[in-house]
């Protein structure tokens, strides 16, 4: 409990309502993408965002934790700009606390310095220091980025929440709100704000609400003090595939009973598919989309896939690559595709003929031999191979997208 403002005794509540989200980079160029869909990404970025406030209200959320990289730079659209500080006037019961990271650090000329943001927004402008909240029951402890790098830590060694009970009521929940990089030694070198995994059990805090990497880690805990890396909310590519989200639930002393929530409006994925068999054009067409239907369900349509086809071929079966895009490009969102597939040919008994092929054959299985047990030389000799022998057979027009 603690003394109002009037003077009146109040109760803090045993549980906290919170959601725990980071890396939105809002404002991304998308540059891989024609402007049309760079344009269509960065509004379902801004929608994942208010996906967010909206769980936040459905949810009776108390406290939404922002640790970072919200904005990807520091002058994004006005508009983006309004309607992503407006979002917060929606949600006034909320109390939001950021923590700026290194795509959209505390500067002079930063959106966090130059606007008035909403009267619920709380924002850490620099070194380690604590936001506390009497009707929330709970204390936030984090810093800002003041800058694109922080290769020193910005988590005080002394810092221990047992220090500061004194300065709190008892039974405050003690939260860490912080972009940076984990790391389990200080021998390692980041230059994101390395957070030692020591540190984070050190300091006696019931929660860390972790920003910066883009995978979700899972609730993880380190002594006492449970933690988490949400991961970005919205993919912005190939390199982030999959279902994306926040973390959402109840923290209470010593307890964080979180769920992982999906609000990401496009998914990114890398699948490996085989066309083993297929002897023509439209029979392997058909099989990839029969793959991606199958394996995505009826909304696959809407995501972007980076496909490598695997597969014994034959030899006079060229697959049209640039064809098989096209095709995939009027269904997908966006597609890219490797081809290493293989011939039926037995490569062994080619080696063996007197001829130019039989050469060819020779010089790059024995290369492969060569290459010991190392899978990337395999794989590219055996790709050479491959186009090589088909190039017996015909034309190749070799294609790959990257």
């Amino acid at each position: 409990m603690y003394f109002n403002e009037r003077g009146r005794i109040q109760y803090m509540p045993e549980q906290l309502r919170i959601v725990h989200a980071a890396d939105f980079h809002l404002g991304s160029p998308f540059s891989a993408l024609s402007p049309r869909k760079a344009a269509i990404r960065q509004a379902e970025q801004e929608a994942a965002f208010h996906t967010v406030i909206e769980l936040c209200r459905t949810e009776n959320t108390r406290l939404l934790l922002l640790a970072g990289d919200l904005l990807d730079h520091q002058r994004i659209p006005a508009g983006m700009l309004r309607s992503f500080m407006g979002s917060f006037s929606e949600i006034p019961d909320t109390t939001v606390v950021i923590a700026p990271g290194n795509h959209d650090p505390y500067t002079q000329d930063s959106p966090y310095f130059m606007q008035t943001w909403p009267a619920n927004v709380h924002i850490f402008t620099g070194e380690f220091s604590c936001v506390y909240f009497p009707d929330l029951g709970a204390a936030v402890w984090g810093a800002a980025f003041t800058g694109p790098r922080a290769e020193h830590t910005l988590c005080p060694a002394s810092f221990s929440v047992s220090r500061a009970k004194e300065s709190y009521p008892q039974d405050t929940i003690h939260i860490i709100l912080m972009h940076g990089e984990l790391a389990e030694t200080e021998a390692e070198q980041h230059a994101y704000n390395p957070v030692l995994r020591d540190w984070i059990k050190g300091s006696g805090a019931d929660y860390a609400a972790l920003g910066h990497v883009h995978e979700k880690s899972g609730i993880c805990r380190a002594g006492d003090t449970y933690f988490a890396y949400p991961g970005c909310p919205e993919s912005r590519g190939f390199d982030e595939p999959g279902p994306r989200g926040v973390y959402c639930g109840t923290l209470s002393r010593g307890r964080a009973d979180l769920q992982f929530i999906p609000v990401g409006q496009r998914s990114y994925f890398c699948p490996e598919i085989s066309v083993d068999g297929c002897i023509t054009q439209n029979e392997l067409e058909n099989r990839v989309l029969s793959f991606l239907q199958q394996t995505y369900g009826n909304n696959y349509m809407r995501d972007s896939y980076r496909i490598t086809l695997t597969g014994e071929l034959p030899p006079d079966f060229l697959p049209n690559i640039p064809g098989l895009r096209e095709r995939l490009a009027e269904v997908v969102f966006s597609v890219r595709i490797k081809d290493r597939t293989c011939s039926f040919q037995n490569p062994q008994e080619l080696r063996r003929e007197n001829s130019l092929r039989g050469i060819f054959a020779d010089t790059l299985l024995s290369r492969i031999e060569a290459a010991g047990q190392d899978p990337d030389r395999i794989s590219e000799y055996r790709q050479a191979l491959t186009i090589g022998l088909r190039a017996f057979e015909g034309e190749v027009q070799y294609s790959e997208d990257q």
